[in-house]
């Protein structure tokens, strides 16, 4: 029974051959699609038919008559068509034997919806020219334009896709890194099928409990905030009764509560025009236009206006980022005024069902509501963010301006000398002021990151019903990480936008460094092993925004099996084996936070001592009964217990006849027993990159870019981490930028890391070392202190 045409209710030929195409029928496609092609000699319908014969001819196993078409379209009029053409020939000779790859029409605006995309949506560059200087472009062009189609000529350049390599004198024609190159070879996707038109939906699921979750998550937001915000002021008073010459603020002594829950209401209320007002101005954010969402996908524009329209809501407000970097988030207050953004690497990266594939995610977040709590938890954590970035621009750049003399011209030629001490007065307190800017972020974002990542479930799972393509989300996850991996590698650090906006993005940023940049072609299912086979990683994914990659896309394989169709990816969960030494390496990695139930014990065993000690008698021990102090104060004694015996086995001494060399990071990350307690001692040399000023004074953003992939180094200084806020104290910073060599300990998580035991340059011009294993005993100690403390005089 032939198919109905996916969209409108156009009868023409050319649209039923598209639509039999789609459905696989090939022959029946061929017949209708080749009177078309014999049609007028220009008209848009005739290249279009003839660009869709090359599949269905391809698919029907006759490859001579695909390569024939091919080589008539190498010499069309149009340069676009011709490359076009050229590139697919190329693919179409060198398959022995043929293997199916689709066919993409050149132009978009002349495809319909399709199910299976198998080359790249995007027009790809024009061949290699005797110079490699890009054409120049109309002046100031808008972010969405696609000037791909308009002069063959990126907005920007993005990170080389999977889908289609750059061409070879821009690879030559880039500045390469001098250590080495982290960008992985392209992989090639199956382009697995969707369900067919009229699919069985998934079957619903209850949501109760995950409304309970958010409503409990910004319940905490809510009564954490005004104590943070009390917690502060007290502290500012405090410093203030120090110094001399200055007294106290008598309102800071005040309960903030009211102003606080009144400040977080009208934020919330505000939510979608302030977060515009923040992307606009700070990471250029443009509207984007329903025109160029139907170029970019006619699928993903016909699944918003279906969904919305059924719910009797207004289309969401659409938007852009230019950044090479693949992300999507949705935001608002209530649906009426839901914004879905995307950035220019996404539509530059994924094909038109993968792009209607995330956008039905995003939607979904609107249909399941989390999008309320994540926007009032973006909302409240972009204020500490945003102090964090601005002091620590402020105390970098305006120091440095004036460290140049670059005053405007009626600026007193005295001027920068008197304004050089304040200059560095105001830096040197912009040190610890963005430091506790970057902790409050971190506190406010925790309580948050249980439902982000239980909402990625909820949402993938309703996008798959709207679309019936599981395998597109899929791919387009999976690219989503890999071009993540490589816009930080170009770009040299993590752009704050990958990071503020992580609750977000469907794909979180940090899982997606060393994931993305280990890609391989032919071999991606292997990156998963970790994600499927740790029996402990729903325990260590607790400080991460986002699941295991390897746990949603094994999902989305169970929902391409529910609708019979081949899976993208070939990824099995085995059965869950759990021995008696990975239980005690757990034990000893969760030491520090198993020792405060520890020590909650410990002094329960305190108070019915002296209970026991008043029964009989002994009335010199009775006052530990019942005494709470006692019990508070053990909390923070058993938690240092659990340090201390986590220390030695989390640092054992590294000795160069144990160390691994320059291992193979692909290795390390996939083995899927290893826990963080497995300190694995490694020397490794690559290139350090990230941010480079005070925003990284903490070493929040220390990445190792090697050849093998990249990865995260924690680095504490060696004798205090008050030396990060000395100025003229070396710092791994000043390495940003040259090849180094860090020796420390690998360790595997829900995201890899290396903490650092010695850090120096290949040149030999600096070296530091690390002080984990000290600071770890002395936070041990002073934790120890501190419950003593509050055990022996009753009070914080």
């Amino acid at each position: 029974m032939p198919s109905t045409p996916d969209r409108g209710s156009d009868s023409s030929p050319l649209e039923r051959g598209l639509a039999a195409l789609k459905q696989k029928q090939y022959r029946q496609a061929i017949a209708l699609l080749e009177p078309v092609a014999a049609s007028q000699p220009d008209h848009t319908a005739r290249l279009k038919a003839k660009m869709a014969l090359v599949k269905a001819y391809d698919r029907a196993g006759q490859s001579d008559r695909a390569i024939a078409l091919c080589e008539t379209l190498t010499r069309h009029p149009s340069e676009k068509v011709r490359t076009r053409a050229t590139q697919i020939l190329e693919q179409l000779r060198r398959r022995q034997p043929p293997v199916s790859t689709g066919f993409v029409p050149f132009d978009p605006t002349l495809q319909p919806p399709k199910v299976e995309s198998t080359a790249n949506r995007q027009p790809p560059p024009p061949p290699p020219k005797p110079t490699p200087t890009p054409p120049k472009t109309d002046e100031n062009p808008p972010v969405y334009v696609r000037l791909q189609k308009q002069q063959g000529q990126p907005t920007f350049a993005p990170p080389t896709t999977e889908e289609e390599p750059a061409p070879a004198e821009t690879v030559e024609s880039e500045p390469q890194p001098p250590v080495a190159d982290v960008t992985p070879p392209r992989h090639e996707w199956k382009q697995a099928g969707r369900a067919a038109i009229g699919w069985r939906r998934l079957g619903k699921l209850k949501l109760t409990r995950f409304r309970i979750e958010q409503f409990l998550t910004v319940f905490v937001l809510l009564w954490l905030s005004p104590r943070l915000v009390e917690f502060l002021l007290e502290t500012t008073n405090h410093i203030l009764r120090q110094l001399p010459f200055v007294k106290p603020i008598q309102f800071f002594y005040r309960d903030p509560s009211r102003w606080v829950y009144l400040t977080l209401g009208i934020l919330f209320v505000a939510s979608p025009w302030l977060l515009d007002a923040l992307l606009k101005f700070c990471y250029g954010q443009q509207v984007f236009p329903r025109t160029q969402l139907l170029q970019s996908s006619q699928e993903a524009s016909r699944i918003l206006q279906t969904y919305c329209r059924n719910r009797n809501w207004k289309f969401p407000a659409l938007r852009v980022l230019p950044t090479a970097a693949p992300i999507a988030m949705t935001y608002g207050c209530w649906p009426r005024f839901v914004r879905i953004c995307v950035s220019q690497g996404l539509l530059d990266t994924l094909t038109e069902d993968e792009l209607a594939a995330i956008y039905a995610r995003e939607i979904a977040s609107v249909g399941n509501w989390d999008f309320l709590a994540m926007s009032f938890a973006t909302v409240l954590t972009q204020i500490p963010y945003l102090i964090y970035c601005q002091f620590a621009d402020w105390g970098e750049n305006d120091f440095d301006r004036l460290q140049r003399d670059s005053l405007p011209r009626w600026v007193p030629d005295f001027a920068p000398s008197l304004l050089k001490p304040p200059a560095k007065i105001f830096r040197f307190l912009a040190f610890p002021i963005s430091a506790a800017a970057y902790g409050i972020y971190q506190i406010l974002r925790f309580p948050a990151l249980w439902v982000s990542r239980r909402r990625v479930y909820y949402n993938d799972r309703l996008a798959c019903n709207l679309t019936g393509n599981p395998n597109g989300l899929t791919r387009a996850l999976s690219k989503m990480a890999v071009g993540m991996a490589a816009a930080i590698a170009a770009e040299g650090k993590t752009d704050t936008l990958l990071e503020g906006f992580d609750l977000l993005t469907p794909v979180g940023y940090r899982q997606a460094m060393t994931l993305g940049s280990l890609a391989r072609g032919g071999d991606f299912e292997s990156l998963f092993i970790w994600d499927l086979q740790n029996p402990h990683r729903k325990w260590l994914e607790i400080p991460n925004s986002h699941p295991a990659l390897g746990d949603r896309l094994l999902i989305l394989s169970y929902y391409a099996q529910f609708w019979k169709l081949d899976q993208e990816l070939n990824l099995e969960s085995p059965a869950p084996s759990k021995s008696r030494g990975d239980r005690e390496k757990l034990a000893i990695q969760g030491a520090p936070y198993f020792g405060l139930p520890a020590g909650v014990a410990i002094g329960l065993a305190v108070w019915l001592m002296g209970a026991i000690f008043g029964l009989i008698g002994f009335w010199q021990l009775e006052w530990l009964f019942g005494d709470r102090w006692i019990l508070y104060g053990c909390i923070p004694i058993g938690c240092s217990l659990g340090i201390f015996l986590r220390n030695n086995a989390f640092f054992p001494e590294i000795k160069p006849a144990k160390t691994a060399i320059d291992p193979d990071l692909r290795e390390l990350f996939c083995d899927p027993r290893t826990l963080p307690i497995d300190s694995k001692p490694i020397c490794v040399q690559g290139e350090l990159i990230g941010r480079g000023g005070i925003d990284n004074i903490m070493g929040q953003d220390l990445i190792l870019k090697t050849a093998g992939g990249l990865v995260r180094l924690h680095y504490v200084p060696p004798f205090t981490p008050l030396a990060n806020f000395w100025l003229k104290s070396p710092h791994p910073k000043d390495l940003i930028g040259r090849p180094v060599k860090v020796t420390g300990w690998w360790r595997r998580g829900a995201t890899p890391w290396i903490d650092v035991e010695r850090l120096q340059s290949v040149e030999k011009r600096l070296e530091l070392y690390g002080g984990h294993p000290l600071w770890s005993v002395i936070l041990a100690i002073a934790i120890a202190l501190w419950g003593a403390s509050l055990i022996s005089r009753g009070g914080f």
